[in-house]
């Protein structure tokens, strides 16, 4: 399946998975704020676009045809849950 139901929203969530495993970018963007003139990238962000808006990493496999094109997709977002799990709870505990 090459087509999905939300071109724009799978963009988004393409970008936010590119985000998040890029430490380079994490750095620059959202600890040094080092973004170009009107540009704008939050973790919290790139977060709510995953579980939030698409819901993608609550069930990966519902996601084929709507956001993801295929199960190799889908398995490989699921790879990503367990590291979120363990990783969000620290990142809120550090912010309240």
């Amino acid at each position: 399946m090459s087509e999905v139901r939300f071109p724009d929203l799978r963009n988004e969530m393409v970008r936010a998975v590119k985000a998040l495993a890029d430490p380079a970018h994490q750095w620059s963007a959202w600890v040094r704020r080092e973004l170009p003139p009107g540009g704008y990238d939050e973790f919290t962000h790139r977060i709510h676009i995953l579980y939030d808006d698409t819901q993608v990493l609550e069930d990966p496999d519902a996601a084929i045809g709507i956001y993801l094109r295929s199960q190799e997709e889908a398995d490989a977002l699921r790879g990503l849950v367990p590291g979120a799990r363990f990783a969000l709870p620290r990142v809120w505990h550090r912010a309240s």
